[in-house]
């Protein structure tokens, strides 16, 4: 739909420095636009920093436990194991805080990664099935042990019993970009850069909305709602 109207798009592109107002330079070359929009997820702080951008963004990792169970389907409705206190704001508190996903150095030296999880059990179109959910620091593109998956699948086996024999299919992580407040972070940081990240695991949820209003805002029409609370400069 985006290439109909002559939107060029071009995968495997590293963008190496963002210039407003002029566009990005590439390791392909220069590519004008006099509007960037910084949607890089957890790795847009990285980009923003050296424009002396500061985002309140935290990387946080999730898993996903896919199983086969042999009764099919076993499963016709999302089952939640509690509240979902993953959600619950605290996870962006103070480095000392129980459940954050900021480490000081010396929590991070100490190895003191909070890991966070809350089952979660998800029927999938082909009646396999999703296990989950958790919330964990992250500090680099891919994860290092399977401790956390491990303690999902517990969870899950504890939470539908007829699970505990089902073969896992495969595991998988991703890294969600978190705001303090657990709300994106969608409007203009400086002439002609535009952000919009800060979704956490809400990201394919909230997309299309996101883009509604980034447009709008770039655009100068009428936004959709009120840009207000997913102002980029309402953490100060």
């Amino acid at each position: 739909m985006a290439e109909e109207p002559g939107v060029r798009v071009r995968t495997g592109t590293r963008v190496e420095r963002i210039v407003p107002g002029e566009g990005v330079e590439t390791a392909e070359g220069t590519l004008r636009a006099d509007a960037v929009v910084l949607a890089a997820g957890p790795w847009s702080p990285a980009l923003a920093r050296p424009l002396g951008v500061s985002l309140p963004i935290a990387s946080a990792r999730g898993w996903l436990v896919h199983a086969a169970p042999e009764r099919r389907p076993l499963l016709h409705h999302w089952i939640q194991g509690g509240a979902r206190r993953l959600l619950s704001g605290r996870n962006l508190a103070p480095a000392s805080e129980p459940g954050s996903v900021r480490l000081s150095m010396r929590e991070f030296g100490e190895a003191a990664e909070a890991r966070d999880v809350s089952p979660m059990i998800q029927p999938a179109p082909d009646d396999s099935v999703l296990a989950g959910t958790s919330r964990e620091p992250a500090f680099a593109a891919d994860p290092f042990d399977l401790d956390v998956p491990r303690i999902v699948a517990a969870q899950a086996s504890r939470l539908v019993p007829a699970l505990a024999e089902a073969p896992v299919l495969s595991t998988w992580s991703g890294v969600r970009p978190v705001s303090p407040d657990e709300r994106p972070l969608l409007g203009w940081v400086r002439e002609g850069l535009f952000v919009a990240t800060g979704h956490g695991s809400e990201g394919v949820i909230l997309g299309a909305g996101s883009a509604e209003l980034a447009a709008a805002l770039i655009l100068g029409t009428e936004p959709p709602i009120e840009p207000a609370p997913f102002d980029p400069g309402r953490f100060g």
